[in-house]
C-alpha cells in the first residue's frame, strides 16, 4: 500500500533526519536509559574513561564521574583471575573488536559478571579509542553454571554407585578397556563376593545390608594401591583393577590385604557385624585379553574360593580355564534343555524293612543329552546351582512329581497315597517364593501336602540358618513333612532335629555300604538309628544293595530302605507296574500311568 508519507525534499531518510534533529541533551538521556554501560576510552590498562553513562552505577555501583576521574578504577575492580587475560588482550589490541566476558567486583564486593563489546575508533584528531557497551550477564552465567553443576551430577551418577559413591561397572568397563589397550599392559581384575551377605538382609534388613555395603566400600579402599579402581559391580559384588601389576605375586599380595580388611568387625546400627569376602584374581596375559573375559574368568576363580571355604582367593589357571569352558559348555545345553524337554523325572522306591513294600518314592532327575547321552544330577547340579538354573530345573521337578503321584493314587483311589520325595538344594530353599510355589504346585495337582516329602541336606541349614528355619516351620504348618539327607556326613547338629520339625533322617550310603564289614561305619550307622527312634524320627537307609546290609538294618529295627537291593530308579510305568502287582490288581490300564 502507497505512503501516504511524502518523501523529504532533500532525499534524506526520517531516520537520518531524526539522528540530526536530536540535541546532544536528548542523545545522552536516551543512552543513559539503556540497562547497559556505554562508555569511550583510551586505549590501554591505565588509559582514561572519556565518557561513561549511568549504567555504570546500576550495574557496578559506582557513578560515571568515579569512572572518569579515576583511570585505574576498571583494572583494580578486575577479578584477579581474568586480570592477566584481559590485560594482555587490551595492550596487544591485536583485535579491532573487542567482544568478551570477564568478571568485575562491584562497590559493595560481590562480583559482577559482564560482556563487554567493543571496536576500536579513531577521533578528529586520529587517536585510537575504544567505543563499548558493558552489559551485566550475571544471572546467565549463574543459570550456565548451575546447569553445569547438574551436567556434573548426572554425569557422575552415570557413572558412579548411588549407595557406595564408588565408580559402577559402566566406569570400571571403562578404565578397564584403556588399561588393556596400552601396549605391554599389566593387569589384573580381582572380583569379590561377600561371604552369606543374603543372611543380613533376610536376618536384619535390606537397610542394614546396604549399611553394611557402605561400610564395606572404605575399607576395601584403604587395601589398595594409589591408581587401583574399585568398583561395585551390584548387589554385594564389587571389582578391582590392578594397573601396572608387575607379576601374579603382587596381585595376590593386595589380595591378602582385602581378605585382612574384613578381620575386624563392622560397626552398624543394629550392631557390631563380621563379615568375609571370597575372591578370584584372573590375570591379563602377555598376548592380551578381553574385558568380558577377564571378567569371567575372575568371576570363575571367586566360586573356586567359595567352594574351598570361603574368606579367601584364588588365581584363575588353566586348569580352571578348562574347567570353565566345560562349565559354559554344560550351563548352555542345559538352557537348551530346558527348551527341548530333554530332561524327566525317573522315581526309586522307599521300601519297608519288614516285607519290601513300597511305602513311597523319591523324584530323580535324569538329563538324556542329545550327544553324551544319559546324565545324572552329579554331572550338571552344581552348573545350575551356579547359573542359577536350578530354580525352573526344581519347579519342574516339583510339579512332575505331584502330577505323576495324583495319577498314581487316582489309577488306586482305595489305596494309601503313595508319598513322593523331593529334593531341594540350598539356592531353592533360599527363595523367598518358595512356600507359594509349593503350596501351588499342591493345590494344582491335588496331592495331600503329607504325601509330599522334602529332602533338604545339612549344608541348607548351615547356608542362612534363621532363614531356613522359618521357612521349615511354615511349609510344615502346610502338612509337608521334612526329611534331612545324607544324615551324618555334614555338620550334624542335635539342635536341628529337636529345634525344627524334621520329620526323618536318611542315614547316608557311606555308611551302610560298610555295614557289617567296617566297625566305626557300623557304630555310626547304630547311633544314627537309635537317636533317630528316640526322638520319634523315620529313618531311611540309603544305598542298601546285600543281604548282609539288610540283616544288619532289620537287626537295628530299622524301618524304611532304598537302594539296588530292592529297586533302582523306574520310569512312572514301571513304578505303576509294582504297585498294581503289590495290590494283586495286575498291570495298569493301557495309556495310564
Amino acid at each position: 500500500m502507497p505512503s501516504s508519507t511524502p518523501p523529504p525534499p532533500d532525499g534524506r531518510s526520517l531516520a537520518a533526519r531524526a539522528r540530526e534533529d536530536l540535541s546532544e541533551p536528548e542523545v545522552r538521556t536516551l543512552l543513559d536509559q539503556l540497562p547497559a554501560i556505554l562508555y569511550i576510552s583510551e586505549v590501554g590498562v591505565e588509559g582514561r574513561w572519556l565518557y561513561v553513562s549511568t549504567g555504570a552505577e546500576a550495574i557496578l555501583g559506582f557513578s560515571p564521574a568515579e569512572w572518569v576521574d579515576d583511570p585505574g578504577l576498571w583494572a583494580r575492580q578486575m577479578h584477579p583471575d581474568d586480570r592477566a587475560r584481559m590485560f594482555a588482550r587490551e595492550e596487544s589490541l591485536a583485535e579491532p573488536t573487542m567482544p568478551d566476558e570477564y568478571r568485575l567486583r562491584h562497590r559493595d564486593g560481590q562480583t559482577v559478571w559482564v560482556r563487554d563489546e567493543a571496536a576500536l575508533a579513531t577521533d578528529a584528531e586520529g587517536r585510537l579509542r575504544w567505543h563499548g557497551v558493558i552489559s551485566d550477564v550475571t544471572d546467565r552465567k549463574l543459570a550456565e553454571a548451575e546447569l553445569e553443576r547438574r551436567a556434573d551430577v548426572i554425569r557422575y551418577q552415570a557413572v558412579h554407585d548411588p549407595l557406595t559413591s564408588l565408580p559402577n561397572r559402566a566406569l570400571f568397563q571403562d578404565r578397564l578397556v584403556q588399561a588393556l589397550a596400552r601396549p605391554g599392559a599389566q593387569i589384573a581384575v580381582v572380583l569379590l563376593d561377600i561371604d552369606n551377605f543374603k543372611l543380613v538382609n533376610d536376618s536384619l534388613g535390606h537397610s542394614a545390608g546396604d549399611e553394611l555395603l557402605m561400610k564395606i566400600a572404605p575399607r576395601l579402599q584403604t587395601a589398595l594401591r594409589p591408581g587401583d579402581t574399585i568398583a561395585r559391580l551390584g548387589g554385594d559384588e564389587f571389582v578391582v583393577l590392578l594397573d601396572r601389576i608387575p607379576d601374579e605375586r603382587s596381585a595376590a599380595r593386595v589380595a591378602e590385604r582385602i581378605v585382612a580388611a574384613f578381620e575386624a568387625p563392622f560397626e552398624l546400627s543394629a550392631g557390631e557385624h563380621f563379615a568375609k569376602a571370597s575372591l578370584g584374581i584372573a590375570i591379563a596375559g602377555a598376548e592380551g585379553s578381553e574385558p568380558a573375559s577377564l571378567i569371567r574368568d575372575a568371576d570363575a576363580a571367586m566360586y573356586q574360593a567359595k567352594a574351598r571355604g570361603r574368606a579367601r582367593f584364588e588365581i584363575f589357571d588353566r586348569a580352571m580355564r578348562a574347567r570353565t569352558v566345560e562349565r559354559l559348555s554344560v550351563e548352555n545345553d542345559l538352557r537348551r534343555a530346558l527348551m527341548r524337554q530333554e530332561l524327566h523325572v525317573v522315581y526309586q522306591p522307599i521300601v519297608s524293612l519288614r516285607d519290601s513294600s513300597i511305602v513311597s518314592v523319591e523324584a530323580l532327575l535324569r538329563w538324556e543329552h542329545p550327544t553324551r547321552g544319559l546324565l545324572l544330577p552329579a554331572d550338571f547340579i552344581a552348573v545350575a546351582e551356579e547359573s542359577g538354573l536350578i530354580e525352573p530345573i526344581g519347579r519342574f521337578v516339583l510339579d512332575s512329581a505331584c502330577a505323576q503321584a495324583a495319577r498314581w493314587h487316582a489309577l488306586r483311589p482305595d489305596a494309601r497315597p503313595l508319598g513322593i520325595a523331593v529334593n531341594l538344594s540350598v539356592r531353592q530353599f533360599t527363595q523367598r517364593a518358595l512356600e507359594a510355589t509349593v503350596a501351588n504346585t499342591l493345590a494344582e495337582s491335588g496331592v495331600e501336602p503329607s504325601s509330599l516329602c522334602l529332602e533338604i541336606t545339612e549344608s541348607v541349614l548351615l547356608e542362612e540358618p534363621q532363614g531356613v528355619a522359618d521357612t521349615i516351620r511354615r511349609l510344615s504348618r502346610l502338612g509337608v513333612r521334612f526329611v534331612l539327607d545324607d544324615f551324618g556326613t555334614g555338620y550334624s547338629s542335635l539342635a536341628y532335629l529337636s529345634g525344627l520339625p524334621i520329620d526323618g533322617l536318611k542315614v547316608d550310603q557311606s555308611f551302610v555300604r560298610s555295614l557289617g564289614t567296617d566297625e566305626r561305619s557300623t557304630a555310626i550307622t547304630t547311633a544314627i538309628v537309635r537317636m533317630a527312634q528316640a526322638l520319634s524320627l523315620e529313618v531311611i537307609a540309603e544305598g542298601v544293595e546285600a543281604e548282609h546290609q539288610l540283616r544288619a538294618l532289620r537287626a537295628l529295627r530299622c524301618e524304611l530302605g532304598q537302594g539296588f537291593l530292592f529297586h533302582e530308579a523306574l520310569t512312572a510305568e514301571a513304578v505303576v507296574e509294582l504297585l498294581l502287582a503289590e495290590d494283586g490288581g495286575g498291570g495298569a490300564p493301557h495309556g495310564e500311568t
